[in-house]
């Protein structure tokens, strides 16, 4: 397989008639545009979209290594907010800039409207990172944990802590109006610096990645799901044959860059849009057995 590098590093920034067309798609957008069904075959048809981002605590790499770009969950919404054409919210969102690798900056469950209007009810919900020194010791307490959102034990604004007690796990209060639709799960590829300019494949990295998406898709069966791998601008320091190593274990995955400066790689409305877009769709498919 030849990696065409084209496809994951864009060298030119969003222009403002992209922004528009992907904020018109969303101001516009109604549930069940995409796969254009009888709305009324939905089992659950209620107007408002909740999509879920989970990961790891720093997801982005660290601000020790300026040359290649921090783009965790957080970052990751900013973004998608910004070329949403969201510009109020993107600016309230901090990064966690100079965290420690167990350390997050979103402690609750925080909703962002990809719309700048209100009438739309589409939500990004960013959550609090796993603990790193937990997660690799535990993948089933993170899936656990993405469960409790996805079925709305936890609500908007709540203050999470990792893992929860046996009280909230046995005797939590399930929420009709703080389920989730969708999960993104964000990751970086498994890479370790090894030198200026230069990465290695990190195999305990890319096993526990690849062991993460499958307890994953098992726990939230149909539900859909979508592993997203950022700063792949990262990968533009690894040979061909690691980038083709990574780019086969998550197959099917979402390939995305955030975060934009100056001379580096730029986010790609075209990948945002489509995967938004293919959020919608599978959250269609969903709600036409599930309520």
């Amino acid at each position: 397989m030849k990696i065409n590098r084209a496809d994951f590093f864009y060298d030119q920034p969003a222009t403002d008639a992209e922004i528009e067309t992907f904020k018109k798609f969303l101001d516009t957008y109604e549930v069940g545009d995409i796969k254009i069904v009888d709305k009324t075959k939905f089992k659950n048809k209620s107007d408002t979209v909740r999509i879920l981002v989970a990961g790891d605590v720093g997801s982005g790499l660290s601000k020790s290594f300026p040359m290649i770009i921090s783009t965790g969950k957080t970052s990751f919404i900013k973004t998608l907010l910004r070329i949403c054409g969201n510009q109020r919210e993107s600016r309230l969102i901090t990064t966690g800039w100079g965290l420690s690798s167990n350390e997050t900056d979103t402690v609750t469950l925080k909703y962002y409207r990809l719309t700048e209007t209100t009438r739309a009810n589409y939500f990004i919900c960013d959550s609090p990172g796993f603990p790193v020194t937990t997660i690799y010791q535990d993948v089933s307490m993170m899936t656990s944990h993405v469960k409790r959102f996805v079925d709305g034990y936890v609500r908007k604004g709540e203050t999470i802590l990792y893992p929860c007690s046996w009280f909230q796990r046995h005797f939590g209060i399930r929420y009709a109006d703080s389920t989730m639709d969708a999960v993104i799960f964000i990751a970086r590829p498994p890479l370790d610096i090894v030198g200026h300019e230069m990465c290695k494949l990190n195999n305990e990295k890319l096993m526990h990645l690849k062991r993460v998406r499958q307890e994953l898709e098992k726990t939230l069966g149909d539900r859909p799901f979508f592993l997203v791998i950022t700063a792949t601008d990262s990968m533009a320091w690894a040979t061909e044959e690691v980038c083709r190593e990574i780019l086969e274990v998550f197959d099917g995955s979402v390939f995305i860059v955030g975060k934009e400066e100056e001379g580096m790689c730029m986010p790609s409305v075209k990948v945002y849009t489509e995967l938004i877009s293919s959020i919608f769709a599978s959250i269609e498919e969903y709600r036409l057995d599930h309520i």
